[in-house]
């Protein structure tokens, strides 16, 4: 309960408990009080701050309280304005930087204004934020407190690795996910690595889990040339030499033979040693592997880089 005195005077009252389960009652509670013209007050406009929402490591913008004082008679001294170090609210500017100070009476008394904002951390949890700030005074009841409140918005963005054959154009899904009730634009900046000629990803509004879903494009490259990591072992090269060698030979051997039929089989023969040494260690229709880097970035936030792999096939 609280009291609030009408007049400078005694005041008295009481306060009734009803319950019709029991004898005796109402109970009765005496409720009395003083009110007093010298006794020191505090007044705060406006009584709480509330921030709308905001990303985090952004800063919001500002917001004010004014302390006052109602009394026509006594003085008011403020000994100490604070805010716990770990909340995401700041005081960033005060027409009362020099504490102790002392607010004179009503009406035309001085006031002390502070001003705030919120500033929600990268290690701040998404969702509804609480604080308040601490007045301690000479007023009765002090410390009095001054309720802040704001809500701490993230978003966060995921794809899955992609497949997409050589020189073709294909969309692949982006899942934009709001957090702590975060449903504002996210644009994405998209980095095709070797093997990719173009990717995109459209801007999208991010919405509550299991998230929105953006529709990437990308295009692989029609023209492969093989990375140098594909060269042939050793043993693929000996075979290819094997191969051409016994070609050689057969191509040397082939004047010397007179039947028709022997050298029509020596010239087979030649050509499919031909085509073995050149067939030895191709990689055929083998994949190749890449990378697109997506970054999404909202609000003047900027999240790392998501790494795609993507494999392209024949």
């Amino acid at each position: 309960m609280t009291f609030t005195p009408s007049v400078a005077a005694a005041e008295a009252t009481t306060l009734q408990i009803f319950d019709a389960l029991d004898v005796g009652h109402p109970m009765l509670v005496a409720l009395s009080g003083n009110g007093s013209t010298t006794a020191a007050a505090i007044t705060f406009t406006p009584n709480s701050l509330t921030f709308a929402g905001q990303l985090l490591t952004t800063t919001s913008a500002t917001q004010t309280v004014t302390i006052s004082n109602p009394s026509t008679v006594t003085p008011l001294t403020i000994s100490a304005i604070t805010i716990p170090g770990t909340d995401p609210f700041t005081i960033t500017n005060t027409t009362c930087p020099t504490l102790p100070v002392i607010l004179t009476v009503s009406p035309g008394g001085t006031t002390c204004v502070l001003t705030l904002t919120f500033n929600p951390t990268a290690t701040t949890t998404p969702g509804p934020v609480s604080g308040a700030i601490t007045v301690t005074d000479s007023a009765n009841g002090s410390p009095h407190t001054v309720a802040l409140a704001g809500t701490a918005w993230d978003f966060s963005a995921t794809a899955a690795a992609i497949s997409i054959a050589k020189g073709a154009t294909g969309n692949f899904p982006v899942v934009v996910t709001g957090l702590g009730g975060f449903t504002g634009a996210v644009a994405f900046t998209c980095t095709p690595g070797m093997l990719i000629t173009s990717c995109s990803v459209p801007t999208t509004n991010a919405a509550p889990a299991p998230g929105a879903t953006a529709s990437g494009s990308i295009t692989a490259s029609s023209f492969i040339v093989p990375p140098q990591s594909m060269k042939l072992p050793p043993s693929a090269f000996l075979r290819q030499v094997l191969f051409l060698m016994m070609a050689i030979g057969l191509l040397f051997m082939l004047p010397e033979v007179r039947r028709f039929r022997a050298r029509l089989g020596m010239a087979g023969a030649m050509m499919v040693f031909v085509l073995v040494a050149g067939c030895t260690g191709n990689p055929g229709n083998s994949s190749k592997s890449s990378t697109i880097a997506i970054t999404p970035s909202s609000g003047g936030v900027t999240k790392t880089a998501i790494t795609v792999n993507v494999t392209i096939t024949q």
